[in-house]
């Protein structure tokens, strides 16, 4: 599924790799965890691995295809939930209406019962949530998504003590 080859990164003006000459694979159908100190490359790689950043030497292929060419065929089958991201100040189902166009699983069945397991209710303005709000409901799309690839960047990052003990009780992982 996830294939990495001799992959190195450094970001510029930085001659430190952060990521330097690393090579795995990871098969569809488990769930993986990066575990490492702040700034050792965990998020890097979620980016390497979406495409969303160029490594230095290497490659990462997901289902055979390398990320970094972002075609819409492999975009369909993977999210990525980052760190730190930004909602438009729409209402939820304008948003869904526009992501469900580029994942063709997309499950508005799926989307409710997530957001309604965080006690979300009918449509509202995504503008108006609060931090830990945003990320909810955006974990809650990515879910919906349906894609054979979920990455997720510290998902419980703004996330009250309470959610993240939800949250990790009806994990599938859990």
């Amino acid at each position: 599924m996830i294939e990495a080859k001799n992959l190195t990164f450094a970001y510029p003006g930085n001659p430190q790799p952060v990521i330097d000459d690393i090579s795995f694979k990871i098969q569809q159908g488990g769930i993986y965890g990066l575990l490492g100190p702040n700034g050792a490359g965990k998020s890097t790689l979620l980016y390497l691995i979406a495409g969303l950043l160029t490594p230095k030497f290497g490659e990462v292929t997901f289902n055979g295809v390398n990320t970094r060419l972002r075609l819409p065929q492999t975009l369909a089958d993977m999210m990525i939930v980052p760190e730190e991201f930004e909602l438009p100040k729409i209402k939820l189902s304008r948003y869904t209406a526009i992501q469900r166009q580029y994942y063709p699983n997309f499950s508005e069945q799926d989307l409710r019962e997530s957001l309604e397991s965080f006690g979300f209710h009918g449509d509202f303005n995504l503008g108006a949530l609060s931090m830990g709000q945003k990320k909810k409901v955006y974990m809650c799309i990515a879910l919906a998504a349906n894609t054979p690839l979920l990455l997720m960047d510290e998902p419980t990052n703004g996330l009250d003590i309470p959610s993240k003990a939800s949250s990790a009780a009806s994990s599938p992982a859990a």
